[in-house]
């Protein structure tokens, strides 16, 4: 009881009690950093599995771009297998990360033709995209599941083919969207080591799995504690253990309702409070340090002195623990007197200082965390809507116009320029630019060479001339920092995404093209792969409008322009004219120097008409050896003049094949004009038809102005005269 009530022992215990709040408040900023911690973690897991269900939504909404226009290519409407099967291979090559297959499957279930070879016959007449189709006739979202043909985790997308006589379903075009994107996106983004994505349905079964694909996927996995609490909630976050025993964060979702699939992203715990418990470590170990100097200055001090000094100390701490952190004792009096106010006053003034610091870096963290979170809410959104909008593009112009609007948006304080390949691929053109006049720099093209991200593949940074090598295109007057980013899609260079920073902006070189590059990153990708689908699109465009051996335009095109050529006249009172061209004797020419031959005939009288017409007329062919040529804006006489012009270029067409020369071409021409000889399509095809027939009845090689309808005799529309392919059985 007398070592109780010593006065070292009261001392020590003043001094305990003056560090005890402090204590308090270290430990209870060290839960509140592992509370902002937990918060953090299952933020980004939450930020990341929304891009994952919006990238899912993105390619949902490409499939049906790509099914719809697949479903009007002749190789799918005509019935052949194997030219299908082809067609579809040859989209799957585009696009073979996106897609696990393509198919087409019949009305009756079986599979008719698919981008992978399949084994034996195939019914997925079971499937609920195929029966949604079948029904509605429209674009359908099927199940979540592995395919039978792929083997692979996919979400099955389907769109009926119509019969264009009947208007019946004759078949289900399928596309297989594959689902280890989840996986590709868990690998690009930063998320700490042992971060993992899990997708599965509501009877545990492993769609996919990042890490270690291969253990995971298709098990059956009911009874785990991930899947149970999934289930429970269906959306929201949690923490438990994974499937390999690993406590993580998780954010998780119904990827799309009714369907029954979730996806689960998880951080681990102990990366996420790897920093708030070292903080804790260091700031424990400090507060420790401080209270054995102020026990060890308590301990030595006499009795006589220490008990006036005592009562100063004490005062001291109790105005410390009232929260005036200004309290100090004087250092005066024998050594160990002042031994122990010193040790006090440096106790206080350090405490001060930890709570001050304390308070300085709560404030300034919470506001980057504010701004932070400000800042990456908006880009997302910009991202958002740069995705939606690219989808939504007709055209490349028009992709890079409205690309150059939001990046406008989204890099404010910078300038660039988005440069896009040619044709030849031999140079980049630029296609758009943003910023302030006069600071984009004036490259309108350059070869591909002179980028270094396209020769490695990769993000290109300059910054302040040590962070990498300037790229050659870039002007000698180039910004301090700068990016290159290649657009890639589907293993091909589409162009270049050029950031560089504003010299107006007063901002420091070091450091900025790592704050740039995880957001241009984005947009590069998203852009290449909007302008990889837009030329998709051209391309099956072309080929449905197209003939394929002359590439003039085909009848089906013809007949739409004429219907229109027709209305727009009627409306204007303008004329235009039509020239139906035959080929004289072409049966003979066919018979003594063979098909191929006569397709060199056709194609150089191809190019012949091709070079000879203005920009606004159409030359096309009907079939066979027949063209028409469709002149806008041209009245009878000039259509006359242009048929004369093109008849006397025919008979100049020197025509060789391997070496032998195949003689002298010429053409009969037949010539109508609105309004006088019709005011319909059919009317005046029909015309000129019979003034083909004339043509070719009275010798060939000439030009024969249709009659006006009342003169001709002929019934109106919806009869039969006289048309181009009698005239060709002429002697």
């Amino acid at each position: 009881m007398r070592l109780l009530s010593s006065v070292r022992v009261r001392s020590l215990s003043v001094v305990l009690a003056a560090v005890a709040p402090v204590a308090c408040l270290v430990l209870y900023s060290a839960v509140n950093e592992h509370g902002l911690a937990e918060r953090e973690a299952q933020e980004d897991a939450v930020r990341l599995l929304r891009v994952a269900v919006s990238e899912q939504d993105g390619l949902v909404q490409a499939s049906h771009q790509l099914l719809a226009s697949m479903a009007e290519a002749e190789e799918v409407t005509g019935g052949d297998p194997r030219r299908a099967s082809a067609l579809l291979a040859r989209v799957l090559a585009h696009d073979p990360m996106a897609y696990a297959n393509l198919g087409l499957i019949g009305p009756d279930g079986m599979v008719r033709a698919s981008a992978i070879p399949v084994q034996g016959t195939v019914d997925l007449s079971d499937r609920r995209y195929f029966q949604l189709a079948l029904e509605t006739k429209d674009f359908s979202v099927g199940e979540y599941q592995i395919g039978r043909i792929t083997g692979k985790p996919s979400l099955n997308c389907g769109y009926p083919v119509l019969d264009p006589s009947s208007g019946q379903v004759s078949g289900v075009l399928y596309a297989a969207i594959d689902l280890g994107w989840f996986g590709r996106i868990l690998r690009t983004a930063r998320l700490p080591p042992d971060a993992a994505i899990t997708v599965f349905d509501s009877k545990g079964l492993v769609l996919v799995r990042e890490p270690d694909p291969g253990e995971w996927v298709g098990r059956e996995i009911d009874d785990a504690e991930l899947v149970e609490m999934v289930l429970e909630k269906r959306d929201g976050i949690g923490t438990s253990a994974g499937l390999d025993g690993v406590e993580r964060f998780y954010a998780f979702r119904t990827l799309r309702r009714g369907d029954g699939v979730y996806a689960c992203l998880g951080i681990p715990t102990v990366e996420a409070f790897a920093e708030a418990r070292a903080a804790l470590f260091w700031r424990l170990l400090a507060l420790s340090v401080a209270v054995v100097i102020a026990l060890a200055a308590a301990w030595v001090g006499s009795e006589a002195l220490v008990l006036r000094r005592y009562r100063e100390l004490a005062a001291a701490a109790k105005r410390m623990s009232a929260g005036d952190l200004s309290g100090r004792v004087e250092v005066a009096g024998p050594a160990e007197s002042r031994v122990a106010a010193a040790a006090f006053n440096e106790m206080a003034e350090r405490i001060s200082q930890m709570l001050l610091t304390e308070e300085s870096a709560k404030s300034e963290l919470a506001a980057r965390v504010e701004g932070l979170v400000a800042l990456r809410t908006r880009e997302l959104f910009l991202l958002g809507q740069l995705v939606e909008h690219l989808q939504a593009c007709l055209s490349p112009r028009e992709a890079t116009d409205v690309a150059r609007h939001l990046l406008l948006q989204i890099f404010p304080d910078d300038f660039g320029a988005i440069y896009l390949m040619n044709a030849s691929r031999n140079l980049l053109e630029r296609a758009a630019c943003w910023g302030e006049a006069g600071a984009v720099p004036d490259v309108e093209t350059f070869p591909p060479d002179d980028c270094w991200a396209l020769r490695r593949g990769q993000i290109h940074v300059v910054e302040g001339g040590a962070g990498g090598l300037p790229c050659p295109h870039l002007p000698p007057e180039a910004p301090e920092a700068c990016l290159c980013m290649p657009m890639m899609a589907h293993g091909e260079a589409l162009g270049v995404l050029h950031i560089a920073m504003n010299p107006g902006a007063h901002l420091s070189a070091a450091g900025w093209g790592e704050s740039r590059a995880r957001l241009g990153d984005t947009v590069a990708e998203q852009l290449g792969l909007a302008l990889s689908n837009l030329k998709l699109r051209e391309t099956l465009r072309d080929q449905s409008i197209r003939d394929p051996l002359t590439r003039l335009f085909n009848r089906r095109y013809l007949e739409e322009n004429l219907e229109r050529e027709c209305a727009r006249s009627s409306r204007s009172g303008r004329p235009f004219a039509i020239v139906v061209i035959d080929l004289d004797h072409f049966k003979a020419f066919n018979d003594t120097f063979g098909h191929e031959a006569g397709d060199v005939v056709l194609g150089e009288f191809a190019r012949l008409l091709q070079s000879s017409v203005r920009g606004s007329d159409l030359p096309c062919r009907l079939g066979g050896e027949e063209f028409v040529l469709l002149l806008p804006e041209a009245s009878l006489e000039d259509a006359r003049g242009r048929a004369e012009e093109l008849r006397e270029s025919a008979n100049r067409l020197a025509l060789v094949h391997r070496g032998q020369s195949l003689g002298r071409t010429t053409i009969s021409l037949g010539v109508s004009a609105f309004p006088e000889h019709g005011r319909v399509a059919a009317e005046l095809l029909r015309a000129a038809d019979a003034a083909l027939y004339r043509a070719k009845a009275e010798g060939r090689d000439r030009v024969v102005v249709a009659e006006r309808v009342e003169d001709l005799g002929v019934p109106e529309v919806g009869t039969k005269g006289p048309t181009a392919a009698s005239a060709r059985s002429l002697p």
